[in-house]
This record gives C-alpha cells, sequence and structure tokens, in this order.
C-alpha cells in the first residue's frame, strides 16, 4: 500500500497512528488512509512521479532547516553566545 522503504513506511504507519488515535482527519477532512488509497489509484508512473516530487520536496525542507541552523549560529557565534573549538576543547569544558 505504501510506496517506500520500510523505514518510511514505519514511520508513515506511526505517524498514521498517532493521527489515528487521536481522531484526527488530514486537511480538507481527508484521512491519511484515504490518501494512500488514492495514491494506489494511481498509474505506477504517477505514483512514481510522486514519490520523487515528495522527496525532493523533503529534501529541500532539510536544506531550509539547515540553513535557518546555520545562520543561528553564525549569529551567536558574532554575539559571542557560541565558541569555536575541537571536540577536545569541548570535553574538557563540560568536565569543567
Amino acid at each position: 500500500m505504501f510506496l517506500g522503504t520500510q523505514t518510511d513506511s514505519a514511520a508513515m504507519d506511526a505517524s498514521y497512528g498517532e493521527c489515528e488515535k487521536r481522531g484526527r482527519r488530514m486537511s480538507k477532512g481527508i484521512t491519511f488512509d484515504e490518501v494512500l488509497d488514492m495514491i494506489d489509484s494511481l498509474p505506477a508512473e504517477q505514483r512514481e512521479s510522486l514519490i520523487e516530487i515528495v522527496k525532493s520536496r523533503l529534501i529541500e525542507e532539510r536544506r531550509d532547516r539547515l540553513a535557518k541552523s546555520i545562520k543561528k549560529a553564525r549569529r551567536e557565534y558574532k554575539h559571542g553566545k557560541a565558541s569555536r573549538g575541537t571536540v577536545d576543547d569541548l570535553m574538557n569544558e563540560l568536565a569543567k
């Protein structure tokens, strides 16, 4: 029913289970299971395209989060809220 790796499937099942436990429906009143059924009804080529689109969007989201994290770290470093050093420096600091 789900197109993806076993890890993806487990994550999606967990996500769906969480929505189901809370009695939630996805946006616009469609349940997660209904979305999966709709995907199953698509031709194989469209399902493969859908997978690529979703993967690309997830990659872009991760890229955006990383860029924001880097900007925040640079800002904190600039304002003295962060410092640089080696792993040994960090371990020594934690041991204090």
